[in-house]
């Protein structure tokens, strides 16, 4: 359903909230204007409004959680698998009164959001999996994140090496990747997949449910990325029966940062359901 666009001023401009579910208390941002969206980060929590939150808030009232145990830096004891954190999203979404959103899931956010729309797929209006883990066959196994370190992980998730020039509010932005805070969260993200799935990056059941996944789906991909291989996405593709695919060139694991216009661009197309060429894409 198309909705109007926020503005920018609008879309700029968010909220802290928190919501308790249980005895568990997640924090979130909110901002934008319009139907709902949920947008569940990967393993780097959010680390503010950034430019991809603004985007999605041009057109939509954007929910950005961030999962119990990311800020921390160790899971609470409710939280022993990934379908936790999916019925936890769940309830998250009836105590802010959302009755159905489009959800956007990166990485393990990704994986989240598969079981999402498994366990309730009348709550999900559309769903954007970017770069999603979930995904463990034997033609291609997902990655033991554990097994890596530092060096390993930096590489296998960026395809920039160094410093990323973004765009910024007055001119162009240096972005240290691998000494900055992205890379410091992203070390504590696999920390936490690794105390809840022992370091496996999927599910070998997973597979077989995919064909019961009912809303259309978008695949987005960073051609580069070396932690969810760019072969889970096809797979993505060939089953889940309502989907289509953007690969994005010239980013890894995180193309909303390596290449946010891009991305920005893909996304917001996808929900306004709109299928036009997007340059830097395939």
């Amino acid at each position: 359903m198309p909705t109007a666009s926020a503005g920018a001023g609008v879309a700029c401009q968010y909220i802290p909230g928190s919501a308790a579910v249980g005895k568990l208390k997640t924090e979130f941002l909110k901002g934008g204007k319009g139907a709902p969206l949920l947008y569940l980060h990967g393993l780097s929590r959010p680390l503010g409004w950034d430019t991809d939150n603004i985007g999605l808030a041009l057109h939509r009232s954007v929910y950005a959680p961030v999962l119990p145990g990311w800020k921390a830096g160790r899971l609470p004891p409710e939280i022993t698998s990934v379908q936790d954190y999916a019925q936890l999203m769940l309830a998250f979404m009836d105590t802010e009164k959302i009755e159905r959103a489009d959800v956007v899931g990166h990485s393990v956010g990704g994986w989240i959001t598969l079981h999402m729309a498994l366990l309730a797929p009348q709550r999900i209006e559309r769903l954007v999996l970017v770069d999603s883990m979930g995904l463990d066959v034997a033609e291609s196994p997902a990655t033991e994140i554990s097994k890596l370190d530092e060096a390993a992980l930096y590489n296998a998730a960026f395809a920039t090496k160094g410093v990323l020039v973004v765009a910024g509010d007055f001119g162009v932005v240096p972005l240290d990747l691998c000494g900055g805070a992205l890379f410091k969260h992203i070390l504590n993200g696999q920390r936490n997949l690794t105390a809840l799935t022992g370091g496996k990056c999927g599910e070998v059941s997973l597979m077989s449910a995919l064909k019961d996944i009912a809303a259309d789906t978008l695949i987005v991909w960073g051609e580069s990325d070396q932690l969810t291989p760019l072969d889970h996405a096809h797979i993505f593709t060939s089953q889940i029966r309502r989907s289509r695919i953007a690969v994005i060139e010239g980013a890894g694991h995180f193309p909303q940062k390596e290449k946010p216009q891009t991305f920005l661009r893909v996304v917001c197309n996808f929900l306004a359901g709109r299928d036009e060429p997007v340059e830097g894409t395939r």
